[in-house]
């Protein structure tokens, strides 16, 4: 799945991955290393600034962005996303378990397991 943020296309694990990282203020290099990211101008345009620009990260020192101490956090429009995403993947895995059980497959028929669902 692909989500557009200031006019980027980025795949939603990755921004998840980012958000679900930065909770607590975590510098560009913590953040790209997450990532296994070399090229530092490529993650902070395709990447970082999209997110900051859409306003689900945010720097802790806004006034100074090319700061030594900057850091990034989750902010609240990003923490909403992030939840909404998790809950319209745990609504998916219900609804194709509810869909196996109509179908009358056994568990091990399903698609995924039954068990484990979150």
């Amino acid at each position: 799945m692909i989500v557009l943020i200031g006019g980027l296309f980025l795949p939603t694990e990755q921004v998840a991955k980012m958000l679900a990282i930065a909770p607590n203020p975590a510098t560009r290099e913590e953040l790209q290393e997450s990532f296994g990211l070399k090229d530092r101008e490529h993650f902070r345009k395709a990447y970082l600034e999209p997110l900051v620009s859409a306003g689900w990260l945010e720097r802790t020192i806004p006034d100074k962005p090319t700061s030594r101490f900057q850091r990034y956090r989750i902010t609240e429009k990003g923490r909403k996303w992030l939840k909404n995403r998790e809950d319209g993947v745990r609504l998916c895995f219900l609804l194709l378990a509810y869909d196996c059980k109509k179908q009358g497959m056994t568990p091990s028929a399903c698609p995924l397991p039954l068990q484990k669902i979150p």
